[in-house]
């Protein structure tokens, strides 16, 4: 690509521009002298030029490099420059650049990708080598659109599978969109990478935003993912392999198969994003395992469910807003949202806590698994139970949390489990959708060893209200223990009678 500094094409020198601070050495000695002390610069450039005159090359407002000759400059390792790339176009939008992908793809590793403000018309999916950062002058500046047939990944990055590939890869400041009704890809997908950050980034009606198939310390911040195209399946899916190699999308290796569930895709973290979904049924986030994920401070609009996932360990759901959803805001389960798979297994120690939650008519939170769940301070705003299937989970330790519609706190099919540490001023319904009381049950209950009474204070007023209500009060030393329940006579007055 070509800087532009002037024309003029005799002699060629290399030179490089300073990017240090304090600017350049000052150059002595001979011409060839003054070029190598130049040489810590950030990007290199070749020079043609006449050594009779003089023209200075300036980056930034302090550094400088003085040359003879009137010249032109073309970038060698620095930043490329991708209008310089287009065969045609003028990035407008009725004018896009286009024809720039071939060029763009042959960089080499270690690269730094530059795309100006304006529009950009793609018709093949970049590669990202190593090293590479993509970056725009924003997402509401520098637009990089599909044509209309194409349907594969917009960007990706692709490394082995069943292995954590170092690719240090950034994409940044751009918006990224699909214009085919009918996607296969994602706007970026990455497999088998390591440090991989995306900030700043929106994508629109693309079947999928961000895909990190066994993607290991990745993060996405401040990003926009949006669709309204009907047939986008999420904004970002966290994927092991198999799942993802179904989807049949070109580059995506189709060997190994299976993969090894939940071993890499690790370490992620989905934070200060927007997800809006106004034309979608998709889910916002589908999250099929790993380790350590963490999905905060984010906002929800829109859409089908806002999170579904299985078989992390651990996970943290924190500080995001919920708004309302089509279905039930988060469901937690060991099933894999887009093939059914149960190859996850359940989420161990999924901690939800500080959200803002407005489910209207579904609840804010599903438990089809039997992990041990924290539900800490969460605001629920549905008219059904806020957290359902909670008997699906074995230990629970819930605190603070609070319906402000009708739907109360819990429901909870009969099925199997165990709940410890509710957390004072909890009810839990077996059987029922409003509880009344700390443990409300519709039903018998079955013991298979004994019940234990300890009961400190003293028994309340018996009344039709707690009709058939136990009591035991256990005596001090010397007086008798007493058994008594709230039971009416033929007179139909309500007294507690001593059974011993």
């Amino acid at each position: 690509m070509f800087n532009r500094f002037g024309v003029g094409n005799m002699g060629l020198l290399a030179v490089a521009l300073a990017s240090c601070t304090g600017g350049f050495p000052a150059p002595s000695g001979t011409e060839s002298d003054k070029i190598a002390s130049t040489r810590q610069a950030l990007n290199s450039v070749q020079i043609w030029g006449d050594p009779s005159g003089s023209q200075t090359i300036t980056q930034g407002s302090s550094t400088s490099l003085t040359v003879k000759g009137v010249m032109n400059a073309q970038v060698l390792g620095g930043i490329n420059y991708v209008d310089q790339l287009a065969t045609a176009g003028a990035g407008t939008s009725g004018t896009p650049w286009t024809g720039w992908e071939t060029a763009l793809n042959a960089l080499p590793v270690g690269t730094e990708i530059y795309f100006p403000a304006g529009y950009y018309t793609q018709a093949a999916t970049i590669q990202m080598k190593a090293g590479w950062t993509l970056r725009g002058a924003g997402y509401n500046a520098t637009f990089i659109k599909s044509g209309s047939t194409f349907t594969g990944d917009a960007i990706q990055s692709i490394s082995p599978y069943n292995a954590s590939t170092a690719v240090h890869i950034m994409v940044e400041d751009l918006m990224i969109q699909g214009q085919n009704t009918s996607p296969t890809g994602a706007a970026i997908d990455v497999v088998g990478g390591t440090y991989v950050n995306i900030k700043r980034v929106e994508t629109l009606n693309y079947k999928y935003g961000i895909v990190l198939d066994q993607t290991e310390l990745a993060d996405i911040e401040e990003c926009d993912i949006e669709a309204t195209f009907s047939n986008t399946l999420a904004g970002i899916w966290l994927v092991n392999n198999s799942e993802h190699q179904a989807q049949g999308v070109p580059g995506v290796p189709t060997t190994p198969a299976g993969g090894v569930s939940g071993e890499y895709t690790n370490r992620i973290g989905i934070r200060k994003s927007q997800f809006n979904f106004g034309g979608a049924t998709g889910t916002a986030i589908m999250d099929d395992g790993g380790y350590v994920h963490e999905i905060s401070g984010n906002n929800f609009n829109a859409g089908a469910t806002a999170i579904h996932i299985a078989g992390a360990k651990p996970a943290r759901i924190t500080n995001n807003e919920f708004e309302s959803t089509s279905a039930d805001e988060i469901i937690s389960t060991y099933i894999t949202a887009q093939g059914g798979l149960s190859g996850p297994g359940p989420n161990v120690n999924l901690y939800i806590s500080d959200n803002q939650m407005t489910a209207g008519t579904h609840h804010a939170v599903t438990f089809v698994d039997g992990s041990p769940v924290v539900l800490v301070n969460n605001l629920v705003s549905s008219s059904v139970a806020a957290f359902s299937g909670i008997l699906n989970i074995y230990e629970l330790n819930a605190t603070g949390n609070a319906n402000a519609g009708t739907g109360g706190d819990f429901d909870s099919d009969p099925t199997v489990g165990l709940i410890a540490g509710a957390g004072s001023g909890t009810m839990v319904g077996v059987g029922l959708t409003n509880p009344t009381a700390p443990l409300d049950v519709k039903g018998d209950i079955h013991a298979s060893g004994g019940v234990r009474f300890g009961t400190a204070s003293a028994a309340p007023t018996c009344s039709s209200t707690n009709r058939g209500e136990f009591w035991f009060t256990q005596g001090a030393a010397g007086v008798k223990d007493s058994a008594q329940v709230c039971a009416k006579d033929a007179a139909n007055a309500y007294a507690w009678r001593t059974v011993y």
